[in-house]
């Protein structure tokens, strides 16, 4: 029986070996690469990424045996753009006829699918990265799109997302003194957000031709 058992335990233990694959290898070969850093972009460049990390840049290198080659010898390559304010909850640049319509006559569902939609064109113009400050009205449906891109349901770039806005009393939502802003970082991080946006300075939302609603 003990040695039955020695055997069974030593089953689930050699094993586990077997299973550390190595990450997937790819090779791209760069007809110029701007990397950022240097001062002329680099020619004929060999970029080698490990899994989902970039393991190694090499100018007029040659590329690993056995990897996935991705020819670009024609083509200029560089990191991918990072943009740091966005909202991808609205469309377009608005008027503020616009903005009230979308706000107050699109439900938050379509918004989310219309936000989709523009991470999609994002990642397409090159942006591998978004920061997304705030829903305007959309509650948390950032965090909707930022984990569907995650999962790999869509495509889109990585995001950071901020849910809804913080600003003082007479916005959205009321915080009044530092006890309220404590409440609402309290609240929200069950949401999943991975930073906040306050406005500190902002026009009312209360119009007079405005309908009021939740934020």
């Amino acid at each position: 029986m003990r040695r039955l058992l020695i055997a069974v335990v030593l089953s689930f233990v050699i094993p586990t070996t077997a299973f550390c694959q190595t990450p997937h290898r790819v090779a791209i070969r760069a007809g110029r690469l701007i990397d950022g850093k240097s001062e002329k972009p680099l020619e004929n460049a060999v970029i080698v990424i490990e899994g989902d990390r970039i393991a190694s840049v090499t100018a007029g290198g040659s590329a690993p045996a056995g990897v996935e080659i991705i020819d670009l010898s024609k083509a200029t390559v560089l990191p991918g753009f990072i943009d740091t304010h966005t909202h991808v909850l609205l469309q377009g640049d608005i008027t503020a006829e616009e903005y009230d319509a979308q706000l107050l006559k699109q439900s938050i569902p379509y918004r989310a699918i219309l936000a989709a939609r523009n991470a999609h064109i994002a990642l397409s113009h090159g942006f591998t990265a978004i920061r997304d400050l705030e829903t305007e009205g959309a509650m948390y449906a950032d965090v909707d799109v930022k984990t569907a891109i995650a999962n790999g349901e869509v495509p889109g770039p990585r995001m950071q997302v901020a849910t809804r806005a913080m600003t003082p009393t007479g916005m959205y939502p009321l915080l009044g003194y530092s006890c309220g802003a404590r409440k609402q970082v309290v609240n929200r991080r069950c949401t999943g957000p991975t930073g906040s946006n306050i406005t500190p300075t902002a026009g009312t939302i209360l119009r007079p031709t405005a309908c009021c609603i939740p934020w």
